[in-house]
Formats: structure tokens, C-alpha cells, sequence
């Protein structure tokens, strides 16, 4: 809404003087007691065209001063060739009125939208969601908040970890612990029972059991080998219970995901519903000779001469027989661009996947099956503790999922009690404002870090209502709606936007918001925007600190401070609904 058309401005002003477009990217300055935006594509531009930059910043000036004369009250060259504006309060006025209009405050919304398939949490069968689970759940629906808000088209996958021995180990431990379900009877022609004897929380404990055994005893992993084998061959009795497994596992998960805001997922394809297509790509891919036998399997080769270290060939077919988990990520691609087609895959998971979804999606665009698909591994680094050592309860272990929101939770709950919000609110009512800063503390202390950056859970610290938190914003928000409703009740309501130098500040930081929105998803970085959000809730605390808008006795500046304030409550609440916070209606 403001860099946007200055960029496109003083772009022309650079083709004036021969020189590409590009050059004329405009930025927020760097020194704002100097300047409002700048431009420094002088420096470059100057290499082409074999001139002194300041050269080529005094030229284009002098077009800018011809062509933004209404736009620009100062135009001035720093250090070698820097080009500095400075903006009329008119145009920025303009800028604002044209912004509050705006449904997206001024995005630019494409002609042609993409279509994106976003995975994340991915977790596997029989196990509850944990700290690792929680920061791939806030990232990835972030990530989807904000694609969808610039008007792509977006297809949520959560791909389950439900095929493989793991699934073998459940079901040879449940075989021992209930033999006498009607799943095991070999002379049982059905119907099998809707529901088996078998809660989440058994299944819980059975897993890591299970899991545990086959480590350490080997007669018990070919056990579990067994049952995985008579599992994929079509067993209908291990089938039945294996579905009920599954309806139970994806149950809780989406009860967890919805206590964080997280809405259901489009698709919940497996690893089981990519076997179907693995016959298939496995022949396909000998036919088109991109597969050869490599000490004795069957390997796809993906180094590249660009590569700067080696990268080993990938297997899909094992040498005794049997498919590897390379081949079922392989045929994911295929089914993604058989029955999706999407522009973009967005892939979550930690570091330590890089190499193995590098190497997968490289096979698939040789095999064709990522042809015209752009992918992204969004990597993401680790929850620590005050130590820098990945965050474990008090007992040592993986914190649960609820035991992080309660945590965060409970503190909300002590702060509100220490300024006596209980006293105010009916106990339910607080409880559940104490359950909407709890989450954003939590969503917010992790989303304003760079997602590739370990960080440390400081409970304490994110749930505090000063400082760069996601309560603070919120208890920004709620303060200018309680300012705005005031006024409304005195008959007041906000007016047209005018030129004033006290909302000079806050103006330009209202005017970047579409720009911000660009950027977190040029990387894909929700930080971006979580740091923008805490900058505008800092302006909008010092305006309003300083300019006393409901006994303002200038009508015209009353209104148009009511107008600067009520469009800085609808960015920053819609800011934090692309970071997956809700704001309380009061604090």
C-alpha cells in the first residue's frame, strides 16, 4: 500500500536514465530520523552503467522530483549514492483512506492463484502428539493462514505414519495382551465388532511396549515383521482392527489440533494409501530406465554435478525383496500430482529429514512425477530449555501436547488473578480468556522466532503482558477497542484520515502491511509478521499515549485519530489471526 507503488515510481524514474527497473526497489530507511523510505539501487546501477553511483542517484532524483512532486516533500542523496524520501502527510493520508477500504488493506490478491498442498504434523499411528508435534502444528497452520490469505488455493494433508513395522509391533503386542478378540480368530468370517476393547490411552502404552520388545529381542521383532507382512497382504481381521486403530488415532489428533486452533485437515493420507500405487511406480520406473541394480537393489541415482558433496544413490526395492519408505514417499508424489496437481508442496519436519526429502523429491522429478511442481522442506529447529538442551518435563520426559497449553494456560490464569480479572468475569468466561493468552503466548513465543532457529520455552516470559509477547499485542487490541467502543457511546465515531505529523509514525507502519505479508511468504516466516505486529503495537501504545483522542476539542482530529486507531486494531487482529491467535474481548 505505500513501498509497492514508491517502488513502482521511482522503478520508472530508473528506465528513464537507461537503467532496469529493478534498481528502483524501495525499503523502510534505515535512519528514520532521516528519511521515510529509501532507495539504493544507485549503487548497483552503477556498475552498468559505468558511472559513479552518486552520479546515478542525482539522475534519477531529478526525474523524482519532476514525477512524485506530489508524493515527495524531500528527496536527498546520502553517503555514495543512498536516495532518501521523505513523504507528504497528504499522500500518506490518501494512502490510509484507500487502505481502510481495502478488504486485505491493500494486498495485492493474484489474477491466477496457485494451488499449494501444505503437510505438516504427519504424526504416527498410536502415539500422542508432543513438543515436537506443537511447533510443526503452529508453524505449518501459520504457513497455510498465510497462503490462504493471499488468495492461493490451499490443501491440507496430514500424511500418517501407518504402514510400516510400527503397525506390526501394535498389532503383535495387542494379539498377546487380548487373544481372544474376534480380530485374531484365523476361523472368524465377521462381522467384526465396531469397536475393540482398546482406548487411545491403551494404545499409548502399547506402542512404546510393543516398540520396546522388538528392540531388545529379537524372536519379538520377527514377530512384528509377521504381522506387518499379514497386515499389507489384506488380513481382514488385522484390517478391521487396524482401521479402528486408525479412527481412534486421528480422533485424538484432531481433538488436539483443535485446542490449538488448528481446523481439520482436507486429507489424512498414509503411508497405507500410497501402497496402492507402488506396483506401479516401480515398473514405471524401470521402463523409463532411470532405475538401475546397485549391490544387488534396485537404486535411483540423484547426484547432480553441481552437487558439493555426495549424495548417495536411493533406494526403492531392497535386494531380498520388499519396498523401502523412499518408494512410498516416491508414489506420494505421484498420487499428489495425479489427483491434486498442485503448483507448490510445502513439506514440515525437523533437520534431520533433509537429506531423505531432497533425495525423494529429486527421484520424482526424474521419474516425472514433480514435473511442473515446485517443492519446499520447510525445516524447523528444536523447543530448549533455559540450558539450550530440548525441553523435557520435570519427570525427564517428551512434554505432551496438553501439558504445554495447560502449563501455558495455568500461568494466564495467575497473571489475570494478580490484576483480579477472576473477580470480574464469571468463572467460565475467564477461563476461557485465560485459555486465549495462554495459546497465543505459546503460538507467539514460538512463532516470532525464525523457524530454522532453536529457541527456549521461558513460560514465564512469554506470557507476560509487556514486552515482545503475543499478550501484550493482544492487550493492545483490546485497549483500542475498548477506547473505540467509548467513543461510540459518546457518539463519536472515527472520520476521514488527515494530515497530522503525530500519526505520521504509525501511518507508515499501517502502510507496510501488505508488504510484510509478501515477505513472511517469500521464506515462508511467520516471524516476519509476528516481529511487524509487535512494532505496530508499539506505535499504536505510543500514539496513544500521546495524543488524547476523546478530549481532543479539533472534531476533524478527534475523528481521524479514532480512524488511525480502529484501522490499527483490525490489522493487528487480523495479523494475529494469520498467526492462529484470537484476541479476548476484554482483558
Amino acid at each position: 500500500m505505500l513501498l509497492s507503488p514508491l517502488t513502482d515510481l521511482v522503478s520508472k524514474a530508473f528506465v528513464a536514465n537507461g537503467l532496469p527497473p529493478e534498481l528502483g526497489r524501495v525499503i523502510v530507511a534505515d535512519r528514520p530520523d532521516l528519511a521515510d523510505v529509501q532507495c539504493n539501487g544507485a549503487l548497483q546501477g552503477a556498475k552498468l552503467a559505468g558511472k559513479p553511483p552518486r552520479a546515478i542517484a542525482e539522475s534519477v532524483m531529478a526525474e523524482l522530483q519532476k514525477t512524485g512532486a506530489d508524493i515527495f516533500s524531500d528527496i536527498s542523496i546520502a553517503g555514495p549514492g543512498f536516495i532518501n524520501f521523505k513523504i507528504k502527510p497528504e499522500y500518506l493520508a490518501q494512502q490510509l483512506a484507500a487502505q481502510d477500504k481495502d478488504d486485505k488493506f491493500g494486498l495485492e490478491i493474484p489474477t491466477n492463484p496457485e494451488t499449494y498442498l501444505i503437510e505438516y504434523v504427519s504424526a504416527n499411528l498410536g502415539k500422542d502428539l508432543h513438543i515436537g508435534h506443537l511447533r510443526n502444528a503452529m508453524i505449518g497452520d501459520a504457513v497455510r493462514r498465510l497462503v490462504t490469505y493471499k488468495g492461493y488455493k490451499v490443501i491440507t494433508d496430514n500424511h500418517l505414519g501407518d504402514w510400516g513395522l510400527p503397525m506390526g509391533q501394535i498389532l503383535s503386542e495387542c494379539a498377546r495382551r487380548y487373544p481372544d478378540l474376534d480380530y485374531f480368530k484365523e476361523d472368524y468370517n465377521g462381522p467384526y465388532p465396531s469397536e475393540a476393547p482398546i482406548s487411545f490411552a491403551d494404545l499409548c502404552e502399547i506402542y512404546p511396549a510393543a516398540s520396546k520388545k522388538s528392540k531388545a529381542e529379537p524372536e519379538e521383532l520377527k514377530r512384528a515383521q509377521q504381522f506387518t507382512a499379514i497386515l499389507q497382504k489384506g488380513h481382514p481381521g488385522y484390517r478391521a482392527l487396524w482401521e479402528y486403530l486408525m479412527k481412534l488415532s486421528i480422533d485424538n489428533m484432531n481433538d488436539r489440533m483443535r485446542t490449538l486452533g488448528v481446523p481439520d485437515f482436507d486429507t489424512y493420507y498414509g503411508e497405507s494409501y500410497m501402497d496402492q500405487f507402488i506396483p506401479f511406480i516401480l515398473e514405471d520406473m524401470k521402463k523409463k530406465g532411470i532405475t538401475e541394480v546397485i549391490d544387488g537393489a534396485v537404486s535411483v541415482r540423484v547426484q547432480r554435478n553441481s552437487d558439493k558433496f555426495d549424495i548417495p544413490p536411493l533406494v526403492i526395492e531392497k535386494s531380498m525383496g520388499g519396498v523401502t519408505y523412499a518408494a512410498t514417499d516416491i508414489a506420494t508424489f505421484y498420487q499428489r500430482k495425479k489427483d491434486f496437481n498442485p503448483d507448490v508442496v510445502i513439506i514440515l519436519t525437523d533437520f534431520r529429514q533433509e537429506l531423505h526429502f531432497e533425495r525423494m523429491y529429486r527421484a520424482s522429478v526424474r521419474a516425472g512425477y514433480a514435473e511442473g511442481m515446485k517443492f519446499v522442506h520447510l525445516m524447523y529447529g528444536t523447543i530448549n530449555d533455559n540450558e539450550g538442551k530440548p525441553y523435557k518435563t520435570r519427570s525427564g520426559g517428551v512434554p505432551g501436547f496438553n501439558f504445554l497449553i495447560d502449563l501455558a494456560s495455568d500461568k494466564a490464569s495467575e497473571r489475570l488473578k494478580e490484576i483480579g480479572l477472576d473477580q470480574k468475569f464469571p468463572e467460565d468466561q475467564f477461563n476461557e480468556i485465560a485459555k486465549q493468552i495462554g495459546l497465543a503466548s505459546i503460538k507467539f513465543g514460538d512463532l516470532n522466532n525464525y523457524r530454522r532457529s532453536d529457541y527456549v520455552f521461558d513460560v514465564d516470559r512469554f506470557v507476560s503482558f509487556e514486552g515482545k509477547t503475543g499478550p501484550y499485542i493482544q492487550y493492545t487490541v483490546v485497549r483500542v477497542n475498548a477506547l473505540v467502543a467509548k467513543a461510540a457511546e459518546q457518539g463519536i465515531q472515527p472520520g476521514e484520515f488527515i494530515v497530522d505529523p503525530a500519526y505520521h509514525d504509525v501511518a507508515l507502519l499501517l502502510l507496510q502491511f501488505p508488504t510484510i505479508i509478501d515477505a513472511a511468504l517469500n521464506d515462508y516466516a511467520p516471524n516476519v509478521l509476528a516481529d511487524y505486529l509487535f512494532r505496530l503495537a508499539q506505535g499504536i501504545n505510543r500514539f496513544y499515549q500521546t495524543v488524547p483522542v476523546l478530549i481532543e476539542e479539533d472534531h476533524a482530529k478527534r475523528a481521524a485519530a479514532l480512524a488511525v486507531l480502529s484501522l490499527s486494531a483490525r490489522i493487528l487482529t487480523t495479523g494475529l489471526d494469520l498467526l492462529g491467535i484470537k484476541v479476548p474481548q476484554q482483558m
